[in-house]
């Protein structure tokens, strides 16, 4: 964070207030109203007539936790049930509202009838507004009013009714000031994930076909796939150069303690998110045979499911701590002949997903399975190992950018929570000019 907070004592001590079930310290200085008091719902219509495309805003356009609309569609009019918003509205998703859904809007347009907008006709109050939204008082109200099992929801009475703490003019403007800026350094955090992540894609493309220092290409089919490539490359079926090929078991699962077990939920290409690791029962585990258990230098690959299918990750650390689930393929290359790193970053390369899609996946939409027989006869592309190995340097010192990147802004994030928290309550208070 760019900005040095100036912070002071409250110069008027703080009181006790019941926010829902729960109290909160205040400053003396603060005013609680209810939330509908001092912001309101915008109720506008739209003509059905064909006109100008008006811009619209769904659920799915809003990440949790971002204030950033993440997309819309170019032309929203003749949608049943939908809202107007305005430039500056926060957009609060009423659906499923542990989901922490509310961005500003950058633009006039309407959003589906499960998004409300959200204005305050002061400006600082609006500014102060987005924050709000997404602050622990609000969260911890809206999903204390939700209603439904399927499809939970809370609504505007719920939350005009919510008593929320606001600051005086200058305060709350210092605060808006403050969390800006925050903003401001996660989103160039993400500018530089996304340029992290063009390079590597970009030295995925160069390298896994055209290598390094080569002069002579040739044509080579890979499957469907016809592709130039360096001359002295050739080609082999992942069995001819894999230790093995094989994919875990279903587990026993207890809730505390047992053995470590990997599942979908961990393999990201962005690494391993061990946080969803569930465990397996110690006796149960002592009868496993090794080739359910993870090894140093192992290719990990998702095999079940659209949209996780296909993830892969190489496993850097200790043997034989960890076991597979049974939607998991485990690959253990000859390191001979096949760099694992070189396996598992040509595995998330453009023609290695459509090689893993057109070879190895069967079954329906939503029901897809990634065969380890096909996987066996997959076809992949074999530099040297030497050039492997230089290829595999070039990809991992990109990666590392990108997840450097993403560190910064998980920190900031970590940040943002954290002084929002404090600052929206009144347990740090900003110095304000006079």
């Amino acid at each position: 964070m760019k900005e040095t907070l100036g912070t002071t004592d409250s110069p008027g001590g703080y009181r006790e207030v019941e926010f829902g079930p729960k109290t909160l310290v205040v400053p003396n200085d603060w005013s609680v109203r209810q939330f509908g008091e001092v912001f309101h719902r915008r109720s506008e219509s739209i003509s059905d007539e064909e006109g100008e495309p008006v811009k619209y805003i769904g659920l799915k356009h809003i990440n949790s936790g971002e204030l950033d609309i993440a997309g819309y569609d170019e032309d929203g009019r003749g949608r049943s049930s939908s809202r107007v918003f305005r430039e500056s509205d926060v957009l609060f998703g009423k659906l499923r509202p542990n989901l922490n859904k509310a961005a500003v809007a950058p633009f006039d347009g309407i959003c589906s009838s499960d998004i409300i907008p959200i204005y305050a006709e002061d400006s600082t109050l609006n500014n102060y507004l987005p924050y709000l939204m997404h602050s622990k008082i609000i969260r911890d109200r809206v999903v204390s009013t939700m209603e439904g099992t399927n499809l939970p929801r809370t609504s505007w009475d719920d939350l005009e009714s919510t008593p929320v703490p606001i600051p005086p003019e200058g305060e709350r403007r210092r605060i808006a000031d403050v969390l800006s800026t925050v903003e401001n350094d996660i989103q160039e955090a993400d500018e530089a994930i996304e340029q992290a992540k063009k390079l590597k894609y970009g030295l995925m493309q160069d390298l896994l076909i055209k290598g390094i220092n080569h002069d002579t290409y040739e044509q080579k089919y890979l499957g469907p796939l016809e592709l130039e490539v360096p001359a002295e490359w050739r080609k082999a079926r992942l069995s001819e150069v894999s230790e093995i090929i094989t994919r875990g078991k279903q587990p026993t699962y207890v809730e505390e303690g047992g053995v470590p077990v990997l599942n979908q939920s961990c393999i990201y290409w962005d690494g391993f998110h061990l946080g969803a690791l569930k465990r397996l029962d110690s006796e149960v585990a002592s009868g496993w045979k090794d080739k359910y258990w993870v090894k140093n230098g192992d290719v990990l690959i998702n095999s079940t499911g659209k949209g996780t299918l296909g993830r892969a990750l190489e496993w850097t650390k200790e043997s034989d701590t960890h076991a597979l689930d049974s939607h998991i393929t485990r690959v253990h290359p000859d390191e001979s002949v096949l760099d694992p790193t070189y396996l598992r970053f040509y595995l998330e390369s453009n023609h290695g997903q459509k090689m893993l899609y057109a070879f190895c996946v069967a079954g329906s939409t939503g029901q897809i399975e990634l065969s380890k027989t096909d996987l066996q006869t997959m076809p992949i592309l074999l530099p040297p190992i030497d050039e492997q190995r230089e290829i595999s340097e070039a990809f991992y010192r990109a990666n590392k950018l990108t997840n450097v990147a993403q560190d910064e802004k998980s920190e900031l994030q970590e940040l943002k929570q954290g002084i929002m928290q404090d600052l929206l309550t009144g347990t740090r208070r900003l110095e304000v000019e006079t």
